[in-house]
Protein backbone atom coordinates (compact mmCIF):
# COMPACT_ATOMS: atom_id res chain seq x y z
CA UNK A 1 0.00 0.00 0.00
CA UNK A 2 1.25 3.78 -1.44
CA UNK A 3 0.92 5.72 1.30
CA UNK A 4 2.07 9.66 0.44
CA UNK A 5 2.89 11.71 4.20
CA UNK A 6 2.17 15.34 3.39
CA UNK A 7 3.16 17.51 6.82
CA UNK A 8 4.35 21.14 7.21
CA UNK A 9 7.15 21.82 9.46
CA UNK A 10 6.53 24.34 12.02
CA UNK A 11 9.66 25.21 13.77
CA UNK A 12 12.57 23.14 14.43
CA UNK A 13 10.60 20.34 16.65
CA UNK A 14 7.07 20.68 15.50
CA UNK A 15 5.32 19.47 12.23
CA UNK A 16 1.40 19.75 11.29
CA UNK A 17 0.04 16.21 10.03
CA UNK A 18 -3.54 18.02 10.00
CA UNK A 19 -4.66 21.07 10.52
CA UNK A 20 -8.61 22.32 10.22
CA UNK A 21 -9.58 25.68 10.13
CA UNK A 22 -12.17 24.47 13.21
CA UNK A 23 -9.36 22.88 14.70
CA UNK A 24 -11.53 22.05 18.15
CA UNK A 25 -8.55 20.03 19.68
CA UNK A 26 -4.70 19.77 19.78
CA UNK A 27 -3.82 16.34 19.76
CA UNK A 28 0.56 15.94 19.86
CA UNK A 29 2.22 13.08 19.38
CA UNK A 30 5.82 12.41 21.21
CA UNK A 31 7.79 9.35 19.52
CA UNK A 32 10.06 6.98 21.08
CA UNK A 33 13.81 6.01 20.43
CA UNK A 34 15.84 6.54 17.02
CA UNK A 35 16.81 2.99 16.51
CA UNK A 36 19.04 3.98 13.37
CA UNK A 37 20.65 7.27 11.91
CA UNK A 38 18.66 9.08 9.43
CA UNK A 39 15.37 8.20 10.72
CA UNK A 40 13.26 10.33 11.23
CA UNK A 41 10.88 9.27 14.17
CA UNK A 42 8.30 11.62 14.41
CA UNK A 43 7.08 9.69 11.18
CA UNK A 44 7.89 6.24 11.31
CA UNK A 45 6.78 5.44 15.14
CA UNK A 46 3.46 6.34 13.75
CA UNK A 47 3.15 4.42 10.61
CA UNK A 48 1.27 1.05 10.97
CA UNK A 49 3.07 -2.23 8.85
CA UNK A 50 0.70 -0.70 5.47
CA UNK A 51 3.14 2.35 5.82
CA UNK A 52 -0.01 4.51 6.80
CA UNK A 53 0.60 7.64 9.23
CA UNK A 54 -2.59 6.92 11.38
CA UNK A 55 -2.64 10.22 13.47
CA UNK A 56 -2.53 12.31 10.20
CA UNK A 57 -5.52 9.79 8.60
CA UNK A 58 -7.96 8.40 11.06
CA UNK A 59 -8.28 10.72 14.08
CA UNK A 60 -9.71 13.93 11.97
CA UNK A 61 -11.95 11.37 10.18
CA UNK A 62 -13.03 10.11 13.85
CA UNK A 63 -12.63 13.63 15.36
CA UNK A 64 -13.66 16.30 13.45
CA UNK A 65 -11.87 19.64 14.71
CA UNK A 66 -8.46 17.50 15.70
CA UNK A 67 -5.62 19.86 15.18
CA UNK A 68 -3.29 16.77 14.67
CA UNK A 69 0.84 17.47 15.38
CA UNK A 70 3.71 15.58 15.59
CA UNK A 71 7.11 16.47 17.92
CA UNK A 72 10.42 15.87 16.84
CA UNK A 73 13.57 15.59 19.13
CA UNK A 74 16.88 14.09 19.30
CA UNK A 75 16.08 10.55 20.85
CA UNK A 76 18.84 8.64 19.14
CA UNK A 77 20.40 5.33 21.12
CA UNK A 78 23.69 6.00 19.28
CA UNK A 79 26.20 9.32 20.61
CA UNK A 80 27.82 10.46 17.80
CA UNK A 81 28.93 14.75 17.12
CA UNK A 82 25.34 15.48 16.33
CA UNK A 83 22.86 12.41 17.66
CA UNK A 84 22.20 10.98 20.94
CA UNK A 85 24.00 14.03 23.15
CA UNK A 86 21.11 15.82 24.60
CA UNK A 87 19.52 14.42 28.40
CA UNK A 88 16.20 14.90 29.54
CA UNK A 89 15.92 18.18 30.89
CA UNK A 90 18.06 20.10 27.47
CA UNK A 91 15.49 18.42 25.33
CA UNK A 92 12.18 19.84 27.32
CA UNK A 93 13.55 23.02 27.56
CA UNK A 94 14.45 23.22 23.52
CA UNK A 95 10.56 21.57 23.32
CA UNK A 96 9.18 24.68 25.18
CA UNK A 97 10.65 27.18 22.73
CA UNK A 98 9.65 25.46 20.29
CA UNK A 99 6.53 24.67 20.93
CA UNK A 100 4.61 27.10 23.32
CA UNK A 101 7.65 30.27 22.89
CA UNK A 102 6.83 30.22 18.92
CA UNK A 103 4.28 31.61 16.63
CA UNK A 104 3.15 27.81 16.72
CA UNK A 105 -0.84 27.86 17.38
CA UNK A 106 -1.13 24.81 20.18
CA UNK A 107 -2.60 24.42 23.74
CA UNK A 108 -4.20 28.07 23.85
CA UNK A 109 -7.68 28.54 23.18
CA UNK A 110 -8.24 24.50 23.12
CA UNK A 111 -8.23 21.30 25.12
CA UNK A 112 -4.74 19.25 24.49
CA UNK A 113 -4.19 15.39 24.84
CA UNK A 114 -0.49 14.25 24.35
CA UNK A 115 0.37 10.83 23.58
CA UNK A 116 3.44 9.67 24.26
CA UNK A 117 5.12 6.71 22.85
CA UNK A 118 8.21 4.59 24.88
CA UNK A 119 10.61 7.18 26.00
CA UNK A 120 8.09 9.92 24.52
CA UNK A 121 5.80 9.76 27.77
CA UNK A 122 9.27 10.71 29.44
CA UNK A 123 9.61 13.91 27.26
CA UNK A 124 6.19 14.76 28.10
CA UNK A 125 6.71 14.74 31.66
CA UNK A 126 9.60 16.62 32.08
CA UNK A 127 7.96 19.10 29.30
CA UNK A 128 5.18 19.67 31.71
CA UNK A 129 7.70 19.86 34.97
CA UNK A 130 10.02 22.59 32.84
CA UNK A 131 6.56 24.86 31.77
CA UNK A 132 5.48 24.52 35.57
CA UNK A 133 9.14 25.34 36.98
CA UNK A 134 9.23 28.40 34.44
CA UNK A 135 5.61 29.86 36.01
CA UNK A 136 6.97 29.40 39.49
CA UNK A 137 10.37 31.59 38.28
CA UNK A 138 8.13 34.20 37.04
CA UNK A 139 6.21 34.44 40.07
CA UNK A 140 9.27 34.62 41.92
CA UNK A 141 10.87 37.13 39.41
CA UNK A 142 8.74 38.76 37.09
CA UNK A 143 11.86 40.14 35.03
CA UNK A 144 12.89 36.10 34.58
CA UNK A 145 10.69 35.86 31.05
CA UNK A 146 8.26 37.55 28.83
CA UNK A 147 4.65 37.97 30.81
CA UNK A 148 2.97 37.18 27.04
CA UNK A 149 5.58 33.69 27.32
CA UNK A 150 4.75 32.68 30.67
CA UNK A 151 0.78 33.49 29.68
CA UNK A 152 1.37 30.88 27.01
CA UNK A 153 2.82 28.41 28.81
CA UNK A 154 0.09 28.75 31.75
CA UNK A 155 -2.62 28.46 29.21
CA UNK A 156 -1.17 25.37 27.45
CA UNK A 157 -0.89 23.07 31.30
CA UNK A 158 -4.89 24.75 32.09
CA UNK A 159 -5.66 23.30 28.67
CA UNK A 160 -4.00 19.63 28.78
CA UNK A 161 -7.00 17.62 29.63
CA UNK A 162 -5.50 13.78 28.68
CA UNK A 163 -1.66 12.21 28.60
CA UNK A 164 -2.33 9.11 26.78
CA UNK A 165 0.94 6.83 26.88
CA UNK A 166 1.71 3.90 24.79
CA UNK A 167 4.67 1.49 26.55
CA UNK A 168 5.90 3.87 28.63
CA UNK A 169 8.91 2.82 30.79
CA UNK A 170 8.00 4.91 33.73
CA UNK A 171 10.26 2.38 36.49
CA UNK A 172 12.69 1.57 33.59
CA UNK A 173 12.41 -1.66 31.28
CA UNK A 174 13.31 -4.82 33.06
CA UNK A 175 17.16 -5.36 33.43
CA UNK A 176 17.73 -7.74 30.92
CA UNK A 177 16.16 -6.58 27.85
CA UNK A 178 18.19 -3.07 28.79
CA UNK A 179 21.45 -4.87 28.35
CA UNK A 180 20.29 -6.73 25.40
CA UNK A 181 19.04 -3.67 23.45
CA UNK A 182 21.11 -0.62 24.66
CA UNK A 183 24.13 -2.12 26.27
CA UNK A 184 26.88 -0.80 24.03
CA UNK A 185 25.19 2.34 23.24
CA UNK A 186 25.61 5.35 24.42
CA UNK A 187 22.76 7.89 23.90
CA UNK A 188 21.77 10.31 26.40
CA UNK A 189 18.23 9.57 27.21
CA UNK A 190 19.41 6.42 27.56
CA UNK A 191 20.15 6.72 31.20
CA UNK A 192 16.09 7.33 31.79
CA UNK A 193 15.29 3.85 30.96
CA UNK A 194 17.38 2.14 32.99
CA UNK A 195 15.75 0.59 36.07
CA UNK A 196 16.18 1.86 39.63
CA UNK A 197 17.42 5.39 38.14
CA UNK A 198 17.25 8.00 40.71
CA UNK A 199 16.70 10.89 37.86
CA UNK A 200 13.49 9.34 36.73
CA UNK A 201 12.78 7.98 40.44
CA UNK A 202 12.82 12.16 41.21
CA UNK A 203 10.99 12.52 37.90
CA UNK A 204 8.12 10.73 38.83
CA UNK A 205 8.05 11.68 42.45
CA UNK A 206 7.57 15.44 40.75
CA UNK A 207 4.84 14.89 38.03
CA UNK A 208 3.13 13.34 40.71
CA UNK A 209 3.07 16.30 42.64
CA UNK A 210 2.22 18.39 39.40
CA UNK A 211 -1.10 16.25 38.74
CA UNK A 212 -1.92 17.24 41.86
CA UNK A 213 -1.89 20.45 41.06
CA UNK A 214 -3.18 20.36 38.30
CA UNK A 215 -5.85 17.72 38.86
CA UNK A 216 -8.49 18.02 35.97
CA UNK A 217 -5.20 16.03 33.84
CA UNK A 218 -6.41 12.43 33.18
CA UNK A 219 -3.78 10.16 32.74
CA UNK A 220 -3.95 6.50 30.60
CA UNK A 221 -1.69 4.14 29.90
CA UNK A 222 -1.76 1.00 27.51
CA UNK A 223 0.72 -1.44 27.68
CA UNK A 224 1.79 -4.75 25.77
CA UNK A 225 0.51 -8.40 26.98
CA UNK A 226 2.67 -10.15 24.58
CA UNK A 227 6.52 -11.35 24.21
CA UNK A 228 8.67 -9.14 22.21
CA UNK A 229 11.14 -11.35 20.06
CA UNK A 230 14.51 -10.50 20.72
CA UNK A 231 17.73 -12.07 18.18
CA UNK A 232 19.54 -13.97 19.64
CA UNK A 233 17.32 -14.29 22.65
CA UNK A 234 13.93 -15.87 23.75
CA UNK A 235 10.81 -13.95 23.30
CA UNK A 236 10.09 -12.03 26.82
CA UNK A 237 8.23 -9.19 28.01
CA UNK A 238 10.07 -5.91 27.37
CA UNK A 239 7.60 -3.65 30.08
CA UNK A 240 6.40 -4.89 32.98
CA UNK A 241 3.04 -3.58 34.45
CA UNK A 242 4.16 -1.76 37.34
CA UNK A 243 6.54 0.39 35.28
CA UNK A 244 3.60 0.87 32.23
CA UNK A 245 1.32 1.65 34.75
CA UNK A 246 3.40 4.41 37.27
CA UNK A 247 0.96 7.01 37.55
CA UNK A 248 -1.94 6.21 35.17
CA UNK A 249 -5.23 6.23 35.73
CA UNK A 250 -6.33 3.62 34.04
CA UNK A 251 -3.63 0.70 32.29
CA UNK A 252 -4.68 -1.87 29.97
CA UNK A 253 -2.60 -4.10 28.49
CA UNK A 254 -3.29 -5.16 25.07
CA UNK A 255 -2.86 -7.85 22.58
CA UNK A 256 0.62 -6.55 21.00
CA UNK A 257 4.33 -6.68 21.60
CA UNK A 258 6.35 -3.90 22.47
CA UNK A 259 7.32 -2.99 18.55
CA UNK A 260 3.21 -3.12 17.20
CA UNK A 261 2.10 -1.30 20.36
CA UNK A 262 1.59 1.90 18.60
CA UNK A 263 0.86 0.25 15.41
CA UNK A 264 -2.80 -0.21 14.95
CA UNK A 265 -3.35 -2.75 12.09
CA UNK A 266 -6.90 -1.24 11.28
CA UNK A 267 -9.43 1.67 12.60
CA UNK A 268 -11.39 -1.12 14.79
CA UNK A 269 -8.14 -2.33 16.46
CA UNK A 270 -7.77 -1.92 20.42
CA UNK A 271 -4.20 0.05 20.17
CA UNK A 272 -6.47 2.79 18.32
CA UNK A 273 -9.88 2.89 19.84
CA UNK A 274 -8.59 3.37 23.27
CA UNK A 275 -6.69 6.32 22.06
CA UNK A 276 -9.40 7.46 19.68
CA UNK A 277 -12.42 6.83 22.86
CA UNK A 278 -9.59 9.07 25.08
CA UNK A 279 -9.35 12.25 23.01
CA UNK A 280 -12.94 12.02 22.86
CA UNK A 281 -13.88 12.04 26.40
CA UNK A 282 -11.40 14.95 26.67
CA UNK A 283 -13.30 16.84 24.49
CA UNK A 284 -16.52 16.85 26.05
CA UNK A 285 -15.25 17.48 29.67
CA UNK A 286 -13.23 20.67 28.80
CA UNK A 287 -15.06 23.90 29.03
CA UNK A 288 -13.57 27.07 28.35
CA UNK A 289 -12.86 29.60 30.64
CA UNK A 290 -12.92 33.21 29.83
CA UNK A 291 -9.95 34.87 28.87
CA UNK A 292 -10.72 38.02 30.63
CA UNK A 293 -11.35 36.26 33.87
CA UNK A 294 -8.08 34.64 33.52
CA UNK A 295 -6.13 37.70 33.02
CA UNK A 296 -8.16 39.22 35.71
CA UNK A 297 -7.12 36.27 38.08
CA UNK A 298 -3.84 35.19 37.18
CA UNK A 299 -1.84 38.02 35.98
CA UNK A 300 -3.67 40.89 37.92
CA UNK A 301 -1.39 43.36 39.11
CA UNK A 302 -1.73 44.39 42.72
CA UNK A 303 -2.21 48.05 43.61
CA UNK A 304 0.06 50.82 43.20
CA UNK A 305 1.71 50.42 46.40
CA UNK A 306 3.35 47.09 45.60
CA UNK A 307 5.29 48.64 42.81
CA UNK A 308 3.74 46.39 40.32
CA UNK A 309 4.31 43.12 41.33
CA UNK A 310 2.43 40.33 39.70
CA UNK A 311 0.01 39.11 42.37
CA UNK A 312 0.88 35.70 44.07
CA UNK A 313 -0.85 32.73 42.42
CA UNK A 314 -2.08 30.32 44.59
CA UNK A 315 -2.53 26.56 43.96
CA UNK A 316 -3.39 26.14 40.38
CA UNK A 317 -6.59 24.32 40.41
CA UNK A 318 -7.83 27.45 41.80
CA UNK A 319 -7.92 28.65 38.74
CA UNK A 320 -9.08 25.87 36.52
CA UNK A 321 -12.55 26.57 35.32
CA UNK A 322 -15.27 24.68 36.38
Amino acid sequence: MLCIIDTLQLSDSVYWLHHPEDAKEDILFFHGFTLETGDEPHLTTWKNKDGELWPQTWLPKHIPGSHVLSISYDSSVEKTDKEGRMDLYVMAERLLENLLLSDVDVGQSRPVVLVGRCVGGLVIKELCLRGCFKILSFRLNPDAMNEADADKVYKFLLNIRGIFYYGTPHKGFEQHVFEHLFKSLKGSLLHCVKTLVAETARLDQNFRSLCRAFHHWKLKAVGESQMTCLKGRESCLFLPEASARCDAHEHIALKADHFTLCKPETETSDNYLHLKHFAEKSIKQYRKFSVQKYFSLIWARKSSRTSGKIARLEKPEDWVAK
